[in-house]
């Protein structure tokens, strides 16, 4: 089962490890870390934005009933007005290809229609097809807007997926 929820001091370590890892840095944007002291201030932040009604920070636990629910990812809004909410997420490598991302997206979909959101968007970088399968798999279509962002000094191109309310 996925929970998504406010960071607490017991998921620091695997989300720290997540932002370390070079993989992860390719796609979910990240500043350049001098050290791992760097990595647990963002987590910090993070982790008292996290507390925040009027943001939507959440860490993804897995939690299989059993053990103690072990932090598996973030989840957290880029941009929003009244309507429209933009999310970016990452999953650390270790818990990737399980279907986590999928089920935390899925589920903030749901939280943020409930909260009156009438559009969710979400970009990835053209070449991020597991992002891109992700949005597929919850139901988010292409949308016609792309935009170039410069990276770790590279242009990568960023495509927009949305998940637009009935209603609309």
């Amino acid at each position: 089962m996925i929970k998504l929820d406010k960071f607490v001091n017991r998921s620091k370590d695997n989300i720290v490890e997540m932002f370390l890892d070079s993989d992860v840095r390719k796609t979910y944007m990240l500043p350049d870390f001098k050290n791992r002291d760097e990595a647990i201030s963002l987590f910090e932040r993070i982790q008292r934005m996290s507390l925040k009604d009027d943001r939507f920070v959440k860490c993804i636990y897995y939690d299989d009933g059993i053990n103690e629910s072990v932090a598996v990812g973030i989840i957290n809004e880029t941009d929003k007005d009244a309507e429209m909410i933009e999310l970016g997420y990452a999953i650390n490598p270790k818990f990737q290809n399980k279907g986590y991302c999928t089920l935390a997206l899925n589920k903030a979909i749901n939280i943020l229609l409930e909260k009156g959101y009438k559009k969710i968007v979400c970009g990835a970088f053209a070449t991020n097809r597991a992002s891109i399968r992700v949005m597929e798999k919850v139901g988010m279509k292409k949308v016609d807007k792309t935009e170039v962002i410069n990276y770790h000094g590279e242009d990568h191109i960023c495509v927009f997926y949305e998940y637009a309310s009935v209603s609309e």
